[in-house]
């Protein structure tokens, strides 16, 4: 009875006033467990002595039993159907107080709630009291019968307690003090509501949890779970169409707005109105816009307890109900893909819409689903299945590709169409014609029935080039299919047509045979590359093309630039779709480009996530991952990672990338254990293979590197000098920068006296450039530290150079290994030891003693004329000297800066 004090004094005075001849009717109404049967009982306990007091209690089965409510009251008073007005005020007329109590007046029987109604109008000069417990809400009988009793009805409400009844009654049931917060706390979980209060107090005593402010924070943990089972005894006790609405709001989540819940239950807005508002008197629902449950345990424990037939029954109406609406494919998909039975045409049709727009949304899993859903209900061989296993391929190409293609070589057999089975066939990537000979079978087919691409037109001939492409592609570690593809490439030379995608994939595929085979000169591989780079837009798609193959090419031929933006794109749209496999591809790729430009950190973190996003199943993402991962710990000379890298996994023995990659990362691991000669041969294994491939070019698989350095540190000059001049021979044949550079270092290094230190100066003017800032370090560092060695004068400046331009490239494991000697004054220092050149202002200044003008300059690093300026402003500041003339007198016209930075 806390905070009930004013709701007392008026049921002692209805009583009073009815013991003195004045009859009432009361309502007591509340939330549920709010103490409505505790007022009703205090009513009774206030009459005077004598009074007659007569009860009955409602229930929802009995609702349809006429005169039920009555029946209880004064027994039979006559024949179903007859009871009589005048017989009950015969009754009830006389000296004695009568008080007719009635629990859950709700649920009271029409017959009952009229003659009560009736009863009410008369109660004039009657010592009669009617009392009843209702809801906030109430029901439809409730509601009649305060219409009928209006004129006579004195109401009194059970509200919950507030935050201080709280406290008194926390306190009175653990017999000490409440704190103020944990009282808040409680109130907040149960609304103040004196049943839910009891329950859970009791549930925190047993837990151990004492009212003081230690214990607030446990009142949250504890209450969701100790209040669940009282909440969901209300629902169970609730009427049908209660439990129904709850079960519509599980379906609809956060759709669940009144009309839709109308729809799918069937009730009109008045009911669906009143039934909510009993779902909230209950303790189960939150008022909102839509309305919400109170916790996500009761949502799930009603989602459980609906039956398959009642589950399936809510989703076939939402889907309906929302498609009817204008809700997204996807949505209403959602809805038939949660169906457990058997689905009709119309359901079927969503589900293949929804998947198309995932599709289109970036969202493949979810098109996945659907689809998958669809096939469930689908006959097991037939065209229409075979159109859903295509579909499904497609929306796991970037996700699971090894499941795409398992599905495309399903779906093959029942494609009724050449059209259709070459839209399949065209799912294949390169590598899994190679890794997969059903697959390639299966392109090897549709490639013949199409017929020469040469004679086929529109999009038979796109469709046919394409496949064309990729078959060429994956036969290109045979060496007489790399000589016929090279062929193809300098009979067209740049007349190569570019015009279409097809076209363009096509061109890739002989671009690679004449990178492979060196036989056509870097600058124009660079040319034609950068030609189909302009015209083929960013798509995470590329990777299961023969596209893939560019970023490798470009890189080969040290032509980097835009491929860094192109890739960003294409992986923010891998990212966006949640393309795995692509993603692993993607990062990979960037790894290479970020080796070729001498940013080996970044090329670890983007190697590291290709090999994390690797697909194991299926063999592109893992070798591509290994290839980067293991170039990125031979540049970096990672040990750990290399070990790492052999330990993970077994690769294709056949493929000429992963046996080249494999045989240089062991015969790096050699090396570094000391063990020079496994080395060479690990070296020698690389080039064996690669010759039987009939791939020349040192920029790909630099082998001869490797073990021309070994055999000079083994004393075996001729044969270290006659290893470099091949590998620099081959690097002059093919003509990209970063590997001419990397060739005459070391034959740089392999050969002493002053033709030694001639080839790494012209390794270092070479290597200005080239984007590879790395190699150009390395080749600072080699010239430094051999006129170091000899006495030459530039010695020290070669050797600052290489150490600044390694630091800006992260290489900090070169810097460790050479060191100004002492007492030298570093380049980019005036005398009185003013500031030093940033890199970039040493760039600058470099082409500027190479006689660059400043748009020249501008030019090559890609940046306005205005920054160029800047930068040699704050060059002239810095070392006090007046315009170029100053500049070269100071830094001496042998200064070239490290100018690797651009091109």
């Amino acid at each position: 009875m806390l905070e009930r004090e004013s709701e007392l004094a008026v049921l002692g005075r209805v009583a009073g006033e009815a013991a003195a001849g004045t009859g009432a009717v009361v309502l007591i109404s509340g939330p549920r467990g709010s103490g409505r049967t505790a007022l009703l009982d205090a009513l009774a306990g206030m009459a005077p002595a004598g009074t007659r007091v007569r009860r009955a209690v409602g229930a929802e089965p009995e609702r349809g039993f006429p005169f039920g409510i009555v029946r209880q009251l004064f027994g039979n008073p006559g024949p179903a159907g007859e009871i009589a007005l005048g017989t009950l005020l015969d009754e009830l007329d006389g000296d004695r107080t009568t008080l007719l109590l009635i629990d859950d007046l709700c649920w009271i029987d029409a017959p009952s709630a009229d003659l009560l109604s009736r009863l009410a109008q008369r109660l004039d000069g009657l010592r009669v009291v009617i009392a009843g417990t209702v809801g906030d809400n109430g029901h439809a009988s409730a509601q009649a019968l305060r219409r009928g009793l209006a004129a006579a009805t004195c109401e009194v409400r059970a509200a919950n307690l507030s935050v201080a009844g709280t406290a008194r009654f926390i306190a009175d049931r653990l017999g000490e003090t409440c704190d103020d917060g944990f009282a808040a706390a409680c109130q907040a979980m149960t609304t103040g509501n004196p049943e839910l209060l009891t329950v859970l107090t009791g549930g925190l005593v047993a837990a151990g949890v004492r009212p003081t402010a230690a214990g607030t924070e446990s009142v949250l943990p504890l209450s969701e779970e100790l209040l669940l089972a009282p909440r969901l005894a209300r629902l169970e006790d609730a009427r049908d169409s209660v439990r129904e609405l709850a079960g519509a709001m599980v379906v609809l989540g956060v759709r669940a707005e009144p009309d839709l819940l109308g729809t799918l239950t069937g009730l009109d807005p008045v009911e669906v109105s009143e039934t909510l508002l009993t779902l909230e008197s209950l303790g189960l629902v939150v008022d909102g816009k839509p309305p919400r449950f109170i916790c996500s345990r009761i949502g799930e424990a009603v989602a459980g307890a609906l039956s398959v037939e009642r589950h399936d029954r809510l989703h076939r109406a939402a889907a309906r109900a929302l498609h009817a609406a204008g809700a997204s494919a996807e949505v209403a998909a959602d809805h038939v893909g949660a169906i457990a039975g058997s689905l009709d045409r119309w359901e079927a049709d969503v589900l293949r819409q929804g998947a198309a727009v995932s599709l289109r949304r970036g969202s493949p899993e979810d098109s996945a689903r659907y689809l998958r859903r669809a096939l469930l209900d689908v006959p097991g061989t037939g065209s229409e299945r075979a159109r859903l296993l295509a579909g499904l391929a497609v929306a796991e190409r970037g996700v699971d590709p090894a499941s795409s293609i398992r599905h495309v070589c399903q779906a093959m057999p029942e494609l009724g169409t050449l059209g259709e089975r070459a839209a399949a066939a065209l799912l294949i990537s390169p590598a899994t014609i190679r890794y997969d000979p059903p697959a390639a079978r299966i392109v090897s087919g549709v490639a013949a029935e199409l017929g020469d691409p040469a004679r086929a037109g529109g999009p038979t001939r796109e469709t046919a080039v394409r496949l064309d492409a990729r078959l060429r592609h994956a036969r290109l570690e045979n060496p007489r299919e790399v000589s016929v593809t090279t062929g193809l490439l300098l009979e067209q030379g740049r007349e190569l047509p570019l015009s279409t995608g097809a076209d363009r994939e096509l061109a890739v595929v002989l671009l690679r045979a004449g990178t492979v085979s060196a036989a056509l000169p870097a600058a124009e591989v660079s040319w034609l590359g950068h030609r189909i780079l302009e015209r083929e837009p960013a798509s995470a798609t590329h990777v299961h093309s023969a596209l893939a193959s560019l970023v490798e090419i470009l890189v080969a031929a040290d032509a980097t630039e835009d491929v860094a933006g192109w890739l960003d794109l294409a992986l923010t749209q891998a990212m966006r779709q949640r393309a795995v496999a692509a993603e692993s591809l993607i990062q990979a790729e960037r790894a290479l480009v970020f080796l070729a430009t001498g940013q080996p950190a970044r090329a670890q973190a983007s190697a590291a996530c290709a090999a994390e996003l690797a697909d194991l199943d299926w063999p592109e993402t893992a070798m591509a991952s290994m290839a980067a991962q293991a170039s990125v710990a031979i540049v970096t000379g990672d040990k750990e990672l290399a070990e790492q890298v052999l330990a993970a996994r077994q690769y294709d023995r056949t493929d000429p990338r992963g046996t080249a990659v494999l045989g240089l990362l062991r015969g790096f691991l050699a090396a570094t254990a000391g063990d020079p000669e496994a080395a060479l041969d690990h070296f020698a294994g690389c080039g064996r293979q690669l010759a039987r491939a009939g791939w020349r070019n040192p920029a790909l698989y630099d082998w001869r590197a490797g073990a021309a350095v070994l055999q000079h540190r083994l004393g075996r000059d001729a044969e270290a000098a006659a290893l470099a001049e091949e590998h620099h021979a081959l690097a002059e044949s093919w003509g990209a920068p970063a590997t001419v550079g990397r060739g005459l270092r070391i034959r740089g290094m392999v050969t002493g006296g002053a033709r030694g230190v001639a080839l790494l100066r012209e390794s270092v003017e070479v290597l200005g450039r080239s984007a590879d800032r790395l190699e150009l370090a390395k080749a600072q560092l080699n010239l430094g530290r051999r006129l170091v060695e000899t006495g030459g004068p530039d010695g020290p400046k070669h050797l600052w150079q290489g150490q600044e331009l390694a630091k800006a490239c992260g290489a900090g494991w070169l810097v460790k290994e050479v060191a100004p000697p002492a007492g030298a004054t570093p380049p980019g220092f005036a005398a009185g030891g003013r500031a030093a050149l940033t890199p970039a202002e040493n760039i600058v200044a470099g082409m500027v003693l190479r006689n660059l003008t400043n748009a020249e300059i501008a030019e090559k690093l890609g940046v306005s004329r205005r920054a160029v300026e800047k930068h040699l402003t704050n060059s002239y500041r810095k070392l006090g000297v007046d315009g170029r003339a100053g500049l070269a007198g100071l830094l001496g016209s042998g200064y070239d800066g490290p100018v690797g930075a651009g091109r």
